[in-house]
């Protein structure tokens, strides 16, 4: 109210009313108690929610999302064993990511950011778990892994990668750790996929992202708005 008022005697550009104007600019916002207690660092209403997005930013990192993206070439070469193959699969991935984002996009105000961060994680936790089943069980059925790796994608696409941002800013004012802590998980994982694939392979790498996004989805479920 004050803020529109101002705007108003400014633009009538009057003497009388722009020191009025000024006046009121300067008057001190009046919280209640519960916005004074969300604004408190100590309070346990900001640290639920500082927790709850410091796990919505996390749940997108232990995804496994940067491991499918930043070595997806990799992955389907080992796949398909075939150079071309895997890189027209990478386009594609690339196509499915940015129309499934830009789709889900449109409906996120009309379905509600819970149940699409639910169903997406839902995608993921299953893709996972059927790409560690693959892998170690039959990793010939190639049509499947690959399959397993677009859905997952659709997962992603769906719910952690256009609402993380999005969420943390509606519930959190003071973002830098979070931020902090999800570009160092991002970098922490391209550096270690490539060993960890070396070391367990990506079947079991598939089997931890399950595990750690199963935890995450659990904390959203049961506190997530």
């Amino acid at each position: 109210m004050i803020e529109r008022y101002c705007d108003v005697v400014y633009q009538r550009m009057n003497g009388k009313t722009l020191i009025r104007s000024l006046k009121l600019e300067q008057q001190p916002t009046i919280l209640n108690s519960e916005e004074e207690e969300l604004m408190c660092p100590k309070s346990r209403a900001h640290r639920k929610r500082f927790i709850l997005a410091l796990v919505v930013g996390v749940s997108g990192q232990v995804s496994g999302i940067n491991a499918i993206l930043f070595y997806a070439k990799s992955i389907l070469l080992h796949i398909t064993q075939d150079g071309i193959l895997a890189q027209r699969y990478c386009f594609y991935l690339g196509l499915a990511q940015t129309a499934v984002t830009l789709l889900s996009g449109l409906y996120l105000d009309k379905f509600g950011k819970r149940t699409f961060m639910l169903i997406g994680q839902l995608i993921i936790l299953g893709t996972l778990f059927v790409l560690f089943l693959v892998y170690i069980i039959a990793p010939k059925l190639e049509t499947l892994l690959i399959a397993m790796i677009f859905v997952h994608i659709v997962g992603f696409s769906l719910s952690l990668g256009p609402i993380i941002w999005t969420y943390i800013s509606e519930i959190l004012k003071e973002q830098a750790m979070i931020i902090a802590v999800i570009w160092s998980l991002t970098f922490l994982s391209a550096i270690s996929t490539e060993i960890l694939m070396q070391k367990v392979g990506f079947g079991y790498l598939c089997l931890i992202y399950f595990v750690l996004e199963l935890l995450a989805f659990l904390y959203v479920y049961r506190f997530m708005l």
